[in-house]
């Protein structure tokens, strides 16, 4: 009897071990000074070649939503598309697409291989849009993308 009850001590004792690292390991670490002062609604710029102006949306979840401000589609039937977003070393990193693609960023796009007459698939690793952050004010952002490009968002009210 006496083992039977230990037995039931330890494999609860093992459970509550097993939830409480569980629980450590999905918890999102605080957010830094720096994704404190994206949290918000913000305002890309005008580009030439582009019809709409985007809203980026920075959640402190580091969940983000890119939409166009006019409400229009960004594809067909696409009116937002959301994602992760982070700050590392002064490098804001967004990974856009599903929550299937956030965690493993990779899709099957056509173009592959072809086994008889049929047209196989192959996989495209996703990467993430990255910019050096310049500049953190109150209500403006300036980002300076990996081709050189610098852009300066505004905050938008919410």
């Amino acid at each position: 009897m006496q083992s039977r009850h230990r037995r039931k001590l330890l494999v609860t004792t093992a459970i509550i071990f097993v939830a409480a690292g569980l629980a450590w390991f999905l918890m999102p670490s605080p957010l830094s000074p720096t994704e404190q002062s994206l949290v918000g609604v913000w305002l890309e710029p005008a580009r030439s070649g582009r019809h709409a102006r985007f809203l980026i949306e920075f959640h402190n979840n580091r969940t983000c939503i890119q939409r166009p401000m006019d409400g229009s589609e960004m594809g067909t039937a696409l009116y937002a598309l959301g994602g992760t977003w982070c700050v590392e070393k002064e490098v804001l990193i967004c990974r856009w697409g599903s929550r299937r693609e956030t965690l493993v960023p990779v899709r099957a796009v056509s173009g592959g291989a072809k086994l008889g007459s049929v047209q196989l698939p192959t996989l495209k690793w996703l990467q993430p849009m990255k910019g050096e952050l310049l500049r953190v004010a109150e209500d403006q952002l300036t980002i300076e993308w990996p081709g050189g490009d610098v852009d300066t968002w505004n905050r938008y009210p919410e």
